[in-house]
């Protein structure tokens, strides 16, 4: 029969890790993960979708947050240790921080797509316009829609 461990951190425990350790470094990555989700997957997704009104994007916004924040951290909240409620409620307060700093990108502003980074700028920019050459007749230049009579 299996032994499910609760408490403390169960595979950190067994590896002699510290929860510590992992929150660290961890931490690090996981935050450079949710930057590139707000700052770059999340704006794309709402134009590619067609979400154009800002009640639409708040609205995807604190849903996402509340997921990506919320829902997560409750089995941190079940945990009787300092450490588990310690990053549970370390999450919980992070969401109003996140939706405040990510507001002005996604919902108040329609971002420019140039300010995209990855692999999504390159399949989301619009290709460059293109402009007829402009014609020089007799050392005077015109523009490519005056016309030009022949004699």
């Amino acid at each position: 029969m299996i032994r499910r461990e609760r408490g403390r951190f169960g595979p950190a425990r067994r590896s002699s890790v510290s929860p510590w350790a992992i929150y660290a470094v961890g931490g690090y990555l996981v935050l450079r993960a949710v930057v590139d989700v707000y700052h770059v997957v999340l704006p794309h997704s709402l134009r590619i979708r067609g979400f154009t009104t800002w009640p639409t994007r708040a609205a995807v916004l604190l849903v996402a947050t509340g997921v990506l924040f919320g829902y997560f951290a409750i089995p941190g909240l079940e945990e009787p240790d300092a450490v588990s409620l310690f990053m549970a409620r370390t999450s919980l307060l992070a969401i109003p921080v996140v939706v405040a700093m990510a507001w002005q990108r996604v919902v108040a502003t329609d971002a420019p797509l140039r300010s995209l980074r990855g692999p999504l700028a390159r399949s989301a920019s619009p290709a460059p316009p293109t402009t007829a050459p402009a014609m020089v007749t007799e050392g005077r230049q015109l523009s490519p829609t005056t016309s030009v009579t022949m004699r």
